[in-house]
């Protein structure tokens, strides 16, 4: 190394020559000077062939001291709603990630202090928590989860994002390994892996149905994917990158909340229209090891009735929005179009008992009434298209 200006070295930190240079490279910046490594034909310098050796102990507090320096800032959002339990075992797989980089924004809409209380244990040891208690009123469970999703966001600074739901789970090397290919792969805006799916004691599911109703891709080895061919077989047959704690994205490819694709937000599903967002920028690297954990409970929104119509109209919207974008040809609007005929056929008792639940609830009216025209578009749909 050759300097212009003098700056103590960190012999306060570093008894051997292992980290010394590079530490000092980051004190230059860190005082506003530039840092140049020379492009040289020929080596200018002649070393011994020696080993560089230095301690668990060292790497540590390098770490500690530089990662904020080095390390792209990536947020953990985690909008949280009566489940202090679950809640405490997600925030603690954060706390534990290897990646030293990292804010965590919780979002607390719950009707109780318990939250609160588990929050302000962790908050005195782990100064990267960033809380709120949220104080607003919405007139129906998804407008209340989507307000909480949107502002953890709005809240963050990091140039990555991932959220995790409160009732799901990190893997503690999570973070640092999606991070390692983004930081390998300028071309990747998508980073996801296979999941567990645990039960509500954290034991891991092997029940074929229970598995069945969350597709999970199982490659031999981590694997790159071309942004068109992960799209085409997102849009044309499962969500096998999963569910918004499964992955982590880049800022840059959300378009102003989570979830809005083509200039269209969504009610319940907000996963796959950000994973097409985001492939429509970029490749997939999808990790083998599962990296998270997808908690299948009796409590789940996602098992409320109305709930499962609202997930078949953002269906519609995503398919119809593919086509208009030209993500998928007029044929393959055709297949998915006469998919979603399919799921969402409902027996005469079905739509009995809907709408006998919807007559005092103008908002599940609503959706009823939206579900049924949209049955009737897309048979006016597969008759143009068959023409």
């Amino acid at each position: 190394m050759i300097t212009q200006y003098d700056i103590s070295w960190r012999d306060d930190l570093f008894r051997e020559e292992g980290f010394y240079s590079i530490a000092q490279c980051i004190e230059f910046k860190r005082n506003y000077y530039s840092v140049v490594v020379a492009g040289q034909k020929k080596s200018w310098v002649l070393c011994s062939d020696k080993q560089m050796v230095f301690t668990i102990e060292e790497k540590d507090k390098f770490l500690d001291e530089y990662s904020k320096d080095i390390y792209p800032l990536v947020s953990v959002l985690i909008p949280t709603y009566n489940r202090p339990k679950y809640f405490e075992i997600a925030l603690k797989s954060v706390l534990m990630q290897t990646y030293r980089n990292i804010e965590i924004i919780i979002g607390d809409d719950s009707s109780n202090d318990d939250t609160q209380a588990i929050v302000k244990k962790y908050k005195k040891k782990y100064p990267n928590i960033l809380y709120k208690k949220n104080n607003r009123r919405c007139s129906t469970v998804t407008e209340r989860s989507y307000m909480n999703y949107s502002d953890v966001l709005h809240r963050s600074s990091g140039e990555y994002i991932n959220y995790l739901n409160d009732d799901d789970v990190f893997e503690a090397e999570k973070i640092a390994k999606m991070m390692d290919y983004y930081l390998q792969y300028p071309n990747v805006s998508l980073v996801t892996s296979y999941r567990k799916l645990i039960d509500d004691n954290d034991r891991v599911i092997f029940d074929e149905k229970i598995m069945t109703l969350y597709p999970r891709w199982e490659v031999e080895k981590d694997t790159l994917l071309r942004g068109e061919i992960a799209l085409k077989n997102l849009i044309m047959k499962i969500n096998f990158i999963g569910e918004p704690t499964t992955a982590l994205v880049r800022r840059c490819d959300i378009d102003n909340n989570f979830g809005t694709f083509s200039d269209k937000s969504f009610n319940c599903i907000n996963d796959l229209p950000q994973w097409i967002q985001s492939l429509k920028k970029g490749d997939l690297i999808y990790i083998k090891e599962p990296l998270s954990s997808l908690r299948v409970h009796s409590k789940q929104k996602t098992k409320e009735l109305f709930t499962q119509l609202f997930f078949k109209i953002d269906y519609f919207y995503i398919y119809l929005l593919s086509y208009k974008e030209k993500l998928i040809s007029k044929n393959d609007f055709y297949s998915v179009m006469k998919f979603w005929q399919k799921i969402a056929d409902i027996s005469p008792e079905m739509l009995q008992s809907l709408k006998q639940e919807s007559k005092d609830n103008r908002h599940n009216e609503e959706i009823l009434n939206e579900f049924l025209a949209l049955k009737d578009k897309v048979k006016y749909i597969t008759n143009e298209i068959i023409e």
